[in-house]
């Protein structure tokens, strides 16, 4: 669960994953992991996660969105 909401996640946002030479430049060819910050919410109580999915789906059909993809990063580095 990203922790975006609490200042430290926030700054771990803007300095490794928003800037090119953050994570030890690792996202240095591709001009960074996230080109915006995620939207900051208030924290959602109860089941957060199929809340979270809901107000997501609610905003992409808003937006006009017909479809999701799904990008699976790897958690531990390849042997």
């Amino acid at each position: 669960m990203s922790d975006l909401g609490k200042a430290s996640g926030a700054v771990y946002c803007a300095r490794n994953h928003l800037s090119p030479a953050g994570e030890g430049g690792i996202h240095q060819a591709y001009g960074g992991l996230l080109r915006d910050r995620p939207a900051l919410r208030a924290p959602i109580a109860g089941d957060y996660q199929l809340e979270g999915m809901k107000r997501e789906i609610r905003a992409a059909v808003a937006a006009g969105l017909g479809g999701f993809t799904r990008k699976a990063m790897r958690q531990t580095p390849a042997a």
